[in-house]
């Protein structure tokens, strides 16, 4: 599905799980319009009932994971 292994979409699953608030994320983009390349990005958009503390929370994590 959009170009990734499962295993890639089960962790994106859970990194989104772990913030109840969240409602919904909306994959976009190349990965589905199907014109993806290798090591394209994944564009996605959230919907949901966090504050800006917990925003801040998830774009912590994702520095923290990639750097």
């Amino acid at each position: 599905m959009f170009g990734l292994e499962q295993q890639h979409i089960d962790a994106i699953c859970v990194c989104f799980a772990g913030f109840p608030a969240i409602r919904e994320v909306v994959i976009y983009g190349s990965r589905v319009k199907g014109n993806y390349k290798n090591g394209s990005d994944i564009d996605c958009s959230v919907r949901d009932d966090m504050s800006l503390v917990e925003k801040n929370e998830v774009f912590l994590c994702h520095c923290l994971t990639n750097g």
